[in-house]
């Protein structure tokens, strides 16, 4: 495992561009893997899949009536179905940078890396889907975070590493607004990676695995309050 690893953020930073190869080399491949039933979470696919799920009652008030931390409240319901629009708009302006969507990893996390003869092993790839390669870096940079604490300086500079692999013919000020339109819509993403796994079982399993759905979504509603609120 990488945490077992001396030096876990030097790996973590040597890592990072061998999987910006990865999936710059899996994007010519994207017809192939939504043919073999990867999930669709492209920028033109989730808008539909946000009106899909924010249509799901039972999934949104799952843990209302225990109080449950992650539960949402009726006003942030509210608000989910009065964004609908605003996350068209974010999926288009980030489609427009033109980034190329590929095979994102869903919980891309040192957990599911290990180090092999100074070869890094990318594992458990049941939560992947074609969609914008950076979704892939929001469980990433939280899990290093959680697992090293890390300070804010250590997250950008994982960040920078991660984006000058990409080589992008971009402005700095053009690739950091995809990069923070890109992790408010990785917090929506994975909350549907949730609601696929949860939202067909029996009630009262879902009521117990099925709170991250609603987690995600709370987490989505702070990130783009914080993006619009910092535009």
């Amino acid at each position: 495992l990488l945490t077992q690893q001396p030096n876990p953020s030097g790996h973590l930073h040597a890592l990072l561009p061998k999987y910006v190869q990865f999936q710059q080399a899996m994007a010519e491949h994207s017809h192939q893997l939504l043919a073999l039933k990867a999930p669709d979470r492209r920028l033109t696919t989730l808008p539909s899949l946000y009106d899909g799920l924010i249509a799901d009652e039972t999934m949104l008030t799952l843990g209302q009536t225990e109080h449950h931390e992650d539960s949402l409240s009726l006003e942030q319901i509210d608000r989910l179905h009065a964004l609908s629009r605003r996350f068209q708009e974010l999926c288009d302006e980030l489609a427009a940078f033109g980034i190329p969507q590929t095979l994102h990893h869903d919980d891309f996390h040192d957990g599911n890396i290990f180090v092999q003869d100074g070869q890094y092993i990318f594992m458990d790839w049941a939560e992947c889907a074609v969609a914008h390669p950076f979704f892939s870096m929001n469980v990433f940079l939280r899990s290093a975070n959680y697992r090293l604490d890390l300070e804010q300086h250590d997250m950008d500079a994982l960040r920078d590493t991660y984006l000058s692999a990409w080589e992008l013919d971009l402005s700095p000020a053009d690739l950091m607004r995809a990069w923070d339109v890109s992790q408010v819509l990785a917090t929506f993403c994975r909350a549907l990676t949730w609601y696929a796994i949860t939202k067909d079982l029996p009630p009262a399993i879902k009521a117990e695995e099925g709170m991250s759905v609603p987690g995600w979504l709370g987490e989505f509603l702070g990130a783009i309050h914080h993006l619009d609120e910092g535009a």
